[in-house]
């Protein structure tokens, strides 16, 4: 059983590390929010975290205007993993709430025996991550065309289906709510 579960031990650093050298996600990319000087929700600059490790932690890196510890610390959202299925459910669709159909979610996957982690984004938003291992064997378009099926069947959205999209980091504020974003047992 393979998943992605932060717990309240796990600093930030080891958790990014476990990701990228236990389950050898290579393309794990990472970028944070922050309001500009009008207020405005901004992202940084995405930045792998292959491409970080080069650095020592007071190295400043220019393209995210800060030091690969400062960095590290801001880090509020990481990319899609490659054998990952994430699921956003931010819409309610058939169901009375969103908590309702993250519920019917993953009563369907315990009774398929599927491993999941389930997280609250303290937003409005559950995430379900799923981790297949075998995705590696797949060659990166019909891996995308495959997820975007999976995700179709729990109607929900097919943006998460590409290691282009970000998602809230586990253990983490949100960015809209404040709030962390922790694994919830539904």
């Amino acid at each position: 059983m393979i998943i992605l579960d932060r717990t309240l031990a796990e600093n930030k650093q080891d958790f990014l590390w476990y990701i990228f050298n236990n389950l050898g996600c290579r393309e794990l990319t990472l970028a944070y929010s922050y309001k500009d000087k009008d207020d405005n929700l901004r992202f940084s600059k995405w930045l792998k975290y292959e491409e970080l490790e080069k650095y020592n932690p007071n190295d400043y890196i220019e393209s995210v205007y800060c030091t690969k510890q400062q960095f590290i610390e801001k880090v509020s959202h990481r990319s899609v993993l490659d054998i990952e299925i994430l699921m956003d459910i931010d819409d309610k669709g058939k169901y009375k709430t969103i908590k309702n159909k993250a519920i019917a979610i993953c009563k369907k996957l315990k009774g398929k025996k599927i491993d999941y982690v389930c997280s609250f984004t303290g937003s409005k938003s559950y995430h379900i991550s799923i981790l297949i291992p075998e995705f590696r064997n797949i060659q990166k378009e019909q891996l995308r065309q495959i997820k975007q099926l999976r995700l179709n069947k729990f109607n929900v959205d097919t943006q998460k289906s590409s290691v282009r999209s970000m998602i809230a980091l586990e253990g983490e504020h949100h960015y809209k709510s404040g709030k962390i974003k922790e694994k919830v047992l539904l």
